[in-house]
């Protein structure tokens, strides 16, 4: 059972009177519904916003550190204490806070702002991808950032609304079209996707971003042959491509049976991109399917090494049937499946390998 929240008209009452500056009058009102909504993370977010609008930014920092320890996916949350760890002249971690955020909500084109400068100073490396995305965004119309802000937030059934009546008058807008299928695919509504994401690639061959997402539209509809012509045709267009169209390609190999291309491919984006979790899972696929299962199982664990969170880690090393996790695995794992911090699909997955290292436990402990 989810805790109640606060009613919509009374939270809108409380912005209008912080942005009149009456703080006074919202911070009466923010305490009467504490009592009876004290769990809302809205209240919270507003009171925070109270105390750095009347020069109190080490409470209002209080109140957002309490506030993304419950709520560490509220992008807004950590905008916020960006904006106040800038007014204390603490800018380094202002841009930790402002990348959280992003991060969280791409759409957030004042945190894009906000960040820009501080990349510059202390990032210069991430600050053309940062211009790039405020120019982005400010191209977009304000419905189609706002229809960004709610697939952030897993709000599908508003994001859809939204973007089908922006297309009613705008048929042929590339970027709503991409976002209407984005909705779709996450509503599991997968050949209407396919299809706005086909006509979106005749108008758009150029687009690389639709492109992509019907790639992978594709092999989740398990249409593998289809897959691989794209990937392959992006990939004779772009061989340079180190990054989506690279591991499209490699995806795109594996799945149509040609494992040495795709363990090649993969074995040079490991190098190019250390960090990224999901390049081992791959690699640990690959070499399952090959009847490695050791090195299978190395990849899985450097996986879970890289993100400790990936659940998608555990859930492989369950699945090659032959591992067995060790006492601190299973701790790590049970922890994990009670953090407020993790994501749904990566406790849903932690929890099925956890229940398998549980059945694993009991027989080895039986022997």
């Amino acid at each position: 059972m989810t805790d109640p929240s606060a009613p919509s008209p009374a939270l809108e009452t409380i912005q209008t009177k912080l942005a009149n500056g009456a703080l006074d009058e919202a911070g009466i009102l923010i305490e009467q519904l504490l009592v009876d909504f004290a769990s809302d993370p809205n209240l919270a977010y507003l009171s925070a916003l109270r105390y750095r609008l009347s020069g109190n930014a080490a409470k209002a920092l209080q109140t957002l550190s309490d506030l993304t320890a419950r709520f560490p996916d509220m992008a807004r949350a950590h905008q916020e204490i960006a904006v106040n760890c800038l007014s204390i002249n603490l800018p380094q971690k202002a841009l930790e806070a402002a990348e959280a955020a992003v991060t969280l909500d791409g759409s957030l084109l004042a945190c894009w702002e906000l960040l820009a400068p501080l990349q510059q100073r202390f990032a210069p490396e991430k600050q053309e991808i940062t211009e790039q995305q405020i120019a982005f965004l400010k191209s977009l119309p304000q419905e189609l950032r706002t229809v960004m802000s709610y697939l952030s937030q897993n709000q599908l059934n508003d994001a859809e609304r939204l973007c089908k009546y922006f297309l009613r008058d705008n048929k042929t807008h590339a970027e709503g079209m991409r976002l209407l299928s984005e909705v779709l695919t996450r509503k599991n509504i997968l050949d209407e996707a396919q299809f706005l994401l086909e006509t979106l690639h005749q108008l758009e061959p150029d687009n690389v971003a639709a492109a992509i997402q019907l790639f992978h539209v594709m092999m989740r509809r398990q249409r593998f042959h289809s897959a691989y012509d794209l990937a392959a045709a992006l990939w004779r267009q772009q061989p340079k491509d180190d990054d989506q169209i690279k591991k499209a390609y490699a995806a795109a190999c594996f799945a149509v049976g040609q494992t040495e291309e795709a363990e090649h491919l993969y074995q040079a984006l490991r190098e190019t991109h250390p960090t990224d979790h999901h390049i081992p899972i791959n690699q640990g696929h690959i070499y399952n399917a090959n009847g490695d299962k050791v090195a299978a199982i190395t990849a899985f664990k450097e996986s879970s090494t890289i993100k400790p969170d990936h659940g998608d880690a555990y859930w492989s090393l369950a699945n090659t049937k032959s591992y067995r996790f060790d006492d601190p695995q299973i701790a790590q794992m049970k922890a994990l499946e009670q953090s407020a911090s993790i994501g749904g699909v990566d406790r849903i997955q932690i929890c099925f390998a956890s229940g398998t290292a549980g059945k694993l436990w009991s027989s080895r402990c039986s022997i």
